[in-house]
């Protein structure tokens, strides 16, 4: 559950719960058919009552359908019969919350109740009102700027930051990725997934993608969410793309979960565009991805693109 306080969005699972609900309220599909998505997404917190997240998983959604006019009234009586009972409030006293918290956190699920008991939603949900753009197919090279901690550019710094502190921005390295998937979840929401290689080099080396190939220094990282916007901020490169055998295909295929929650969960490409860490990496489960094994063709371009 992680950290938590007395209001609804103050612990680390509802917030996290906030973020993938958001994310699939705005597909433009029916009210059962985004409930069902939600539940299957969350399945295993909303069929198991004695998981410490399953109270307030009822809450979140709740709050979250009314304030997009979603009216859905037996999720919103499941969460007034919680409030009504008292379960979310035992749950936080078992998990420590003092007095004084729980009646905070008391105040707060009383005022939860009377909003879902309004008849008159707070607002209609915006629509996505149209598929992403996928700004990367599958196979293509990406080269992009490495900081000195071995990470990318942060895309979520502001141009009035970076002008303040030109410093986080200042790069002297580079790296390179390959996309293995490039997909619209739900047919709507682009999401990718990426090999790493796990050392960077100097701005000045001329050194080729090509020769890399071979080399069993390529990581399979989590697949993540990139905007155009990202793209710029990260100062991305398409160099190039490799053609795979259709055993990509097949790999991926298998692992079409990994694009889902990363898509579900906005999780951004940053994160797993990371190098020089490979013990740590793999020490957290980041796998040695034989790229050679599924290279057919490559074609490298050498020239700068943009999304």
């Amino acid at each position: 559950m992680g950290t938590w306080g007395t209001g609804l969005y103050s612990s680390d699972s509802s917030k996290d719960f906030e973020t993938t609900i958001k994310s699939i309220i705005k597909l433009p599909f029916k009210d059962e058919e985004i409930y069902n998505i939600i539940s299957e997404e969350f399945k295993d917190t909303i069929s198991n009552e004695n998981d410490e997240d399953h109270y307030i998983f009822w809450l979140v959604l709740s709050d979250q359908f009314n304030k997009y006019g979603i009216a859905n009234n037996l999720i919103f009586q499941k969460a007034i019969e919680i409030i009504d009972l008292g379960k979310d409030l035992n749950r936080n006293k078992e998990l420590g919350m003092d007095n004084i918290s729980l009646k905070a956190r008391d105040k707060v699920l009383k005022k939860l109740k009377e909003s879902l008991s309004s008849k008159n939603p707070s607002k209609t949900r915006k629509l996505l009102k149209k598929p992403d753009e996928l700004i990367f197919k599958q196979g293509d090279i990406i080269k992009f700027p490495v900081l000195k901690d071995g990470t990318a550019l942060n895309p979520y710094f502001s141009n009035k930051l970076i002008t303040k502190y030109p410093n986080l921005n200042e790069t002297k390295e580079f790296s390179y990725a390959i996309i293995i998937s490039s997909n619209l979840v739900f047919d709507y929401i682009a999401s990718y997934w990426v090999i790493v290689y796990a050392e960077s080099f100097d701005s000045g080396n001329n050194i080729s993608v090509e020769n890399l190939i071979s080399e069993e220094k390529w990581l399979l990282k989590r697949a993540g969410v990139c905007s155009k916007s990202h793209f710029n901020k990260m100062k991305l490169e398409i160099i190039g793309n490799c053609q795979f055998s259709p055993a990509i295909n097949e790999f991926t295929e298998e692992e079409k979960r990994f694009l889902k929650y990363a898509a579900v969960n906005d999780i951004s490409l940053a994160n797993s565009l990371k190098v020089n860490q490979r013990e740590k990496m793999l020490k957290e489960n980041y796998m040695p991805f034989k790229l050679s094994r599924y290279i057919k063709k490559i074609e490298i371009e050498y020239k700068k693109s943009s999304a």
